[in-house]
């Protein structure tokens, strides 16, 4: 494994970084890496940390197919590109970045945790084909419509805070769900979920709800807020 954080890395660095085809586990925090060519070699890399650089282009990663954890976090990628066929890929954090649109990620139906807060999105609609996911996170975006996350039965995390919704009744699907978080939107409704529902924490504060009635009876429900709302 290698760890490095805060440290200008440039290409030749890189390619000084990259020769030990062997490393499984490596970590380029905060670098000021642009470009990640000189990782293509590092084929039995299992979890790769770039957080906090400035990169665009992930058409590098497209061999590293034993790659399980991506850390994307707080970098200027408008692409998914190749990281959507990567196919043992169980975690993926690509919040705050530049992402317009989630391509077609059936491919990745391994993945877990998907971390997509703070881009520019408007449909996740592929996210629907992603039916493993147990950590989904889609604050700070401009989302109106989660109607594809119905189909993801086993999430057991959900932040859709601050986007534009105004409907989560289809996350009445969701009996597993633990924790959900749809703070400062304008959903007017509850969803409708079964009274055994797994359902712990909720944040529905800064919306229209006028009540929250629906939520008595759940057992396991111990921390509701609900701050801000017309009730």
């Amino acid at each position: 494994s290698l760890s490095i954080s805060g440290i200008s890395l440039d290409a030749a660095m890189l390619n000084v970084i990259a020769t030990p085809a062997n490393l499984t586990y490596l970590s380029l925090t905060d670098c000021t890496i642009s470009s990640i060519i000189p990782l293509a070699n590092l084929k039995n890399l299992v979890t790769l940390d770039l957080s906090n650089n400035s990169i665009r282009d992930l058409s590098a990663l497209v061999n590293l197919l034993n790659l399980e954890e991506l850390y994307l976090q707080y970098n200027a990628v408008r692409d998914l590109g190749v990281v959507t066929s990567l196919p043992n890929l169980k975690v993926l954090d690509l919040s705050y970045n530049d992402l317009s649109a989630v391509p077609t990620i059936g491919n990745c139906a391994t993945l877990e945790k998907l971390d997509l807060t703070h881009n520019k999105l408007t449909d996740i609609s592929a996210v629907a084909a992603l039916t493993n996911l147990t950590h989904f996170a889609a604050a700070d975006n401009r989302l109106s419509d989660i109607s594809a996350l119905q189909n993801c039965t086993h999430l057991a995390e959900l932040d859709i805070s601050n986007n534009e919704l105004t409907n989560i009744s289809s996350l009445s699907a969701l009996t597993k769900l633990e924790a959900l978080n749809f703070s400062r939107n304008q959903v007017t409704t509850l969803p409708a979920w079964h009274k055994d529902c797994a359902l712990v924490t909720i944040d529905g504060s800064y919306n229209q709800l006028k009540t929250i009635a629906g939520l008595a009876g759940y057992q396991n429900l111990n921390n509701i807020l609900m701050d801000y709302n017309s009730i």
